[in-house]
């Protein structure tokens, strides 16, 4: 995880800015506080400060710090209505070239992430952050099975529980964000098939996992990779995932 400078002088920074080693996609992950000193221009009206949270900005200031490498245009002013959605419902912007660009937006309680490609191979991009919480060990029965857990948990220092429920979730999350065919649901359509943890470049507070899942109800079923990772700020556990598709495959096979 590359970090950037704090905005207020504090050691822990604010904001971070990740890549995938390929050059393959960027996400951005910012937090709340970072979000509430930022001013939208056009977000002026008092319906509009209600409505729009500091959550939802996180997030559009995490796709602003992402689009001037991309060489898509930044602009406070329009980002908010900059970016738009395809029948299914998905975001996109468009380049200065006309292009649509997927991206994706994922936000929760004190941080927001943005996530989008550097590569024209990627089809769809998913991403997600969550906050550490005993509450998605209750809920993980419901979109993982038993064999994914234990799959899951053999990769997590000292073969956590909780831990490893928070990354089942974050990572399938992320994939069905980047999914592209019609017949995925989040769940147990969704099968990680593969998860390691990458030993390379990892700070003490940090773990980091890559792998991939296939989802989808019935052939073709579809190959979406994955890298996920953990990180802490203001004493609270964070995880975070991206996901990316490029094509299909036969789930009987592996």
């Amino acid at each position: 995880m590359k970090a950037q400078e704090s905005v207020d002088g504090k050691d822990r920074p604010l904001w971070w800015s990740l890549e995938h080693n390929s050059g393959l996609w960027a996400i951005a992950l910012v937090t709340e506080t970072y979000a509430k000193n930022a001013v939208f221009e056009g977000v002026n009206s008092s319906m509009d400060q209600v409505t729009r949270s500091h959550q939802w900005q996180s997030s559009r200031l995490a796709l602003q710090l992402l689009m001037e490498p991309c060489g898509v245009e930044q602009s406070k002013e329009l980002l908010p209505l900059n970016v738009k959605k395809d029948p299914s419902g998905k975001p996109y912007i468009v380049n200065p070239v006309g292009q649509a660009v997927p991206i994706s937006l994922a936000h929760t309680v004190g941080m927001g992430a943005a996530a989008l490609p550097r590569h024209s191979s990627i089809q769809g991009i998913g991403a997600d952050v969550e906050q550490f919480s005993e509450r998605f060990l209750r809920v993980v029965s419901r979109v993982a099975c038993t064999e994914e857990m234990e799959k899951v948990r053999g990769t997590i220092l000292d073969g956590l529980e909780t831990e490893a429920a928070v990354l089942i979730w974050v990572i399938k999350e992320a994939c069905y964000k980047a999914t592209l065919i019609q017949n995925a649901l989040f769940g147990k359509n969704q099968l990680i098939r593969i998860i390691d943890k990458k030993y390379d470049s990892l700070e003490s507070e940090e773990q980091r996992w890559a792998g991939c899942l296939v989802s989808g109800k019935t052939e073709p079923y579809e190959l979406i990779e994955f890298e996920a990772g953990s990180f802490c700020q203001d004493e609270a556990l964070w995880y975070w995932a991206v996901a990316w598709t490029r094509g299909k495959v036969d789930r009987t096979n592996g």
